[in-house]
């Protein structure tokens, strides 16, 4: 079945096309050779009464026709058309010179004044039509004498008749249907013209190239489009509320915080070291659990982000904060690499990823990125962060890429950032791999399907 709706339109057109062109072609072809079979009996019969007004009665019993007969068919060997007349005693008493070596089965009682016509076989099997008609003739002297007149014609004009009009009515029937399959692919195509630029314009709302699905549709996918929009903005606006809204609180949380850190001057030594302590734990915590409900996740109106963009700004940004270490980075980002998501999910991976490996590496880390695409067109990404630094031991990768890892269960060393790329790569329904890189440091693979 096909998955496009014009497809699925065109083969269900194309279905009933072809029943209703074979329904019509047998009816048409019943109907042709009832006709022509109707139209044979009636020139039988004609030939019977043409026979009848040549004949005359010699003796009651016998009766004479000329030896030419007005039809000259009649009068020619195989000449497809046959007469007889055979009399009351069923002895033949005329035979036309066509009927020569002739041997057509013929039914032995037709009542006087009926008229009998019927398909019959000979002893090889050939076809006849067969039109048998009773008479009741009334000589001079008032003797009555019954006769049977018997005019038969072979069916091979019949039959090539048919074959020809078949092979018409076929050509010219698949010739209307291929005619009528171009003018509904052209109507149906014209038809699904205003959801096929719908579709392209959500696809560019997709990909960011558009805000909105603009112009002017169909009342019936006006509607549609306009829920679309309705939904573009009611889904980005509520987006920002949220985001301010974790912005307001992550204010008010620091605020007194630092109050609190400040008051320890004047207090104990041991409760200066609890407070010294467990605040910084408190903002990381903080920290951790604002960014989490901050991500995104997939979205389908989301606007993509250049990776590459991103990924330099990155880099430009640790190569002051690293720049006593001197690393050096290697960037391998194609150029159509998107992030369909949040700009701000992205940089915060990027980020954590990208500070980690410039924090564990000897001097060298690199940065790769590519596009997955589908048969659709749509984009998936694969991410790749490499270093030379000691690596992740092989007992600490799998609870790195579990779900739900949280602060007090965390790899030492690797601190919060790498909780938050977890949480945030399950959010968009992607995997994080953690391998070995080629020169031997770590790699972290993230992959986010299509």
């Amino acid at each position: 079945m096909p998955s496009s709706l014009s497809g699925r339109l065109l083969l269900a057109a194309s279905l009933v096309l072809a029943v209703f062109v074979g329904m019509t072609a047998l009816i048409l072809e019943k109907a042709y050779e009832a006709s022509l079979t109707r139209g044979v009996g009636e020139r039988l019969e004609a030939h019977i009464h043409a026979l009848l007004s040549q004949a005359e009665e010699i003796r009651p019993g016998e009766l004479s026709l000329p030896q030419f007969i007005r039809e000259n068919r009649f009068n020619q060997l195989e000449s497809g058309l046959y007469g007889w007349i055979v009399n009351g005693r069923g002895e033949p008493v005329w035979r036309s010179q066509s009927a020569s070596g002739q041997d057509v089965p013929r039914p032995d009682d037709v009542a006087a004044g009926e008229t009998r016509f019927e398909e019959v076989l000979d002893a090889e099997g050939a076809g006849f039509f067969l039109t048998s008609y009773g008479v009741l003739w009334e000589g001079d002297n008032e003797a009555e004498s019954r006769y049977t007149i018997h005019v038969a014609e072979g069916q091979e004009d019949y039959r090539q008749m048919l074959v020809s009009y078949r092979r018409q009515l076929w050509g010219w029937l698949t010739a209307l249907a291929a005619v009528l399959l171009i003018v509904q692919y052209a109507v149906m195509h014209w038809g699904l013209t205003p959801l096929k630029r719908a579709a392209e314009q959500l696809q560019a709302v997709e990909e960011g190239r558009s805000e909105r699905i603009d112009g002017q549709f169909p009342f019936e996918v006006q509607a549609l489009t306009d829920n679309i929009n309705l939904l573009i903005k009611s889904e980005r606006a509520q987006r920002e509320r949220y985001r301010a809204s974790l912005g307001d609180l992550a204010h008010s949380l620091k605020t007194p915080l630092a109050v609190l850190q400040g008051a320890t001057g004047s207090a104990s030594d041991d409760l200066v070291q609890a407070v010294n302590e467990q605040v910084p734990r408190m903002n990381q915590i903080v920290k951790y659990q604002l960014q989490r409900a901050a991500t995104s996740g997939i979205s389908a109106l989301a606007k993509p982000v250049d990776v590459q963009v991103v990924a330099g700004k990155i880099v430009a940004a640790l190569a002051k904060v690293y720049v006593e270490k001197g690393v050096q980075v290697e960037m391998q980002v194609a150029a159509q690499a998107r992030f369909y998501g949040d700009e701000g999910d992205l940089f915060e991976m990027l980020g954590n990823l990208l500070d980690n490996a410039h924090q564990w590496c000897k001097s060298r880390v690199r940065v790769l990125a590519r596009p997955l695409s589908d048969r659709t067109g749509r984009q998936g990404l694969e991410l790749c962060i490499e270093d030379d630094g000691p690596g992740v031991p092989l007992e600490h990768r799998e609870r790195l890429g579990q779900r739900g890892v949280r602060v007090d269960s965390r790899v030492p060393g690797h601190g919060i950032g790498l909780a938050v790329v977890v949480d945030i790569v399950l959010a968009y329904g992607g995997q994080m791999q953690i391998a070995d890189s080629d020169w031997g440091g770590a790699s972290f693979q993230l992959r986010f399907p299509v």
